[in-house]
């Protein structure tokens, strides 16, 4: 049984599925929960959905939201601060399935995608209510991605960089933010922007564009950092035919890691969008 509701981080109202085993969220059963983060530019229904269907057939309530900045009901579409803003979502979602009453308090996990499993790695750093990690296609060090891929694309990361930082300052004159085809940050070509727009189009949860002053602390965005503080259960995942994020992002988070009870696998022939490729 799926129930859409809001949430508010911040007193921003936010959208979140809870997708329960049972028919009912009352009648005094408490579910292990498992928290569903998206990554960015997405929603909560990209490739997540199949994820939380399988989880809930497993005996597990799951909630799948929308970021700050993201789906078609966004209050603020497109800006997406990933690192001031994203983990505090995720903290008041775990607020917000902890009033549900229907959640055990003891057995909430989280898992993520790409820079949703960023995010997880870096809120459960802070937030001991989370007792177990799933990080898929994590990202430990946003600035050194952003170089890969800049280099990946043959692309001039300096360039990029400084048009980030003057865009930030402008936006801090302003208030306002230049919209750029989210595809720009990370150099893809013309046919793969184009793409990107015909998908806005097609699908209005979907985030085309993007606030180009918030890629500034993006850039800062060091799950890393965290990485210390992590004493939970986690399990790493990366696909062996990623090519965006590179395996090594979540090596050195495994190894960084304080946890006693951690896994890292890598997954031949596996895509970046771990929970939508068909060999999963």
């Amino acid at each position: 049984m799926e129930y859409h509701k809001v949430f508010y981080s911040h007193g921003v109202s936010c959208s979140l599925i809870i997708e329960c085993p049972g028919q009912e969220l009352t009648g005094g059963k408490k579910y292990p929960a498992v928290i569903l983060c998206h990554g960015h530019s997405r929603h909560k229904n990209d490739g997540l959905d199949g994820l939380s269907h399988m989880l809930a057939q497993e005996g597990f309530l799951t909630i799948r939201f929308d970021f700050r900045g993201c789906g078609k009901e966004a209050a603020r579409k497109y800006y997406l601060y990933c690192a001031s803003e994203w983990p505090y979502d995720l903290i008041h979602v775990i607020n917000y399935a902890i009033s549900l009453g229907c959640v055990d308090e003891q057995r909430i996990g989280v898992a993520g995608i790409s820079m949703g499993a960023c995010t997880a790695v870096y809120t459960a750093g802070m937030d001991k209510r989370i007792k177990a990690v799933v990080s898929m296609s994590g990202i430990g060090d946003c600035y050194e991605w952003m170089k890969h891929v800049w280099d990946w694309q043959g692309g001039d990361f300096s360039q990029f960089v400084r048009s980030v930082n003057e865009e930030a300052s402008a936006a801090a004159a302003t208030g306002t933010s230049q919209m750029k085809n989210v595809l720009e940050m990370y150099h893809f070509p013309a046919k793969d922007k184009a793409d990107k727009i015909l998908e806005g189009i097609t699908d209005p949860d979907a985030c085309e564009y993007i606030a180009w002053d918030s890629l500034q602390e993006l850039l800062f965005y060091k799950p890393l950092e965290q990485c210390h503080n992590i004493d939970q259960p986690i399990f790493f995942l990366t696909g062996g035919a990623d090519e965006l994020v590179p395996h090594e992002q979540s090596e050195r988070m495994y190894h960084a890691v304080s946890s006693k009870v951690k896994k890292i696998k890598d997954y031949p022939g596996v895509e970046h969008n771990i929970p939508v490729d068909p060999q999963m």
